[in-house]
C-alpha cells in the first residue's frame, strides 16, 4: 500500500486537536507570506543584474531603504506553503477546504501582486548598434 494511502487511513485515527494543530501550522506558514511586503524585498547591492555596453546596467532601482522587489527565493517557498496547506487540509479534514476561502483569497491576491510587480519591472535590452562588433568572450 502506498504511503499516501496509509496516511489517509491513519488520519482517521488522529485526534481533532492533532489535526487542527497541523492545519494551523500550515496556515501560519501561508499567512507569513501573504502579510506585509518585507518578505519580498532584498538588498539591491547584493543582487546580480544584467548589463552590457549598449543597454547599460539594467539593475532595478532601489527604494529609499536600498531594497528592491525580489521573489527568487521567497516565491518558491510561498508556493510550497500553499501546496502543503491545501494537502494538509484535504488529508486531515477532507471537504473542509471551503472553510479557508478567505486565506486562499489572500494567497490569490498576493500572487496577483507578485505578478504585477514582476511584470512592471521587465526591461528590454537594446539592440546592439552593430551586432558584428560585439566582443565575444569565450
Amino acid at each position: 500500500m502506498s504511503n499516501c494511502r496509509q496516511f489517509l487511513l491513519l488520519s482517521r485515527r488522529f485526534s481533532q486537536d492533532f489535526k487542527l494543530t497541523q492545519i494551523k501550522t500550515c496556515l501560519d506558514a501561508v499567512l507569513f507570506f501573504t502579510d506585509y511586503e518585507d518578505k519580498w524585498k532584498a538588498v539591491a547591492a547584493g543582487l546580480p543584474s544584467y548589463s552590457d555596453t549598449w543597454s547599460g546596467n539594467l539593475a532595478p532601482r532601489p527604494d529609499g531603504d536600498g531594497l528592491v522587489f525580489n521573489c527568487t527565493y521567497t516565491l518558491p517557498q510561498f508556493l510550497r506553503a500553499i501546496a502543503f496547506f491545501i494537502a494538509t487540509v484535504n488529508a486531515l479534514e477532507s471537504g473542509s477546504l471551503n472553510q479557508y476561502e478567505d486565506v486562499l483569497n489572500k494567497c490569490i491576491n498576493r500572487l496577483q501582486w507578485i505578478h504585477a510587480v514582476t511584470g512592471s519591472g521587465i526591461v528590454g535590452t537594446r539592440i546592439p548598434p552593430d551586432p558584428k562588433r560585439i566582443p565575444l568572450s569565450g
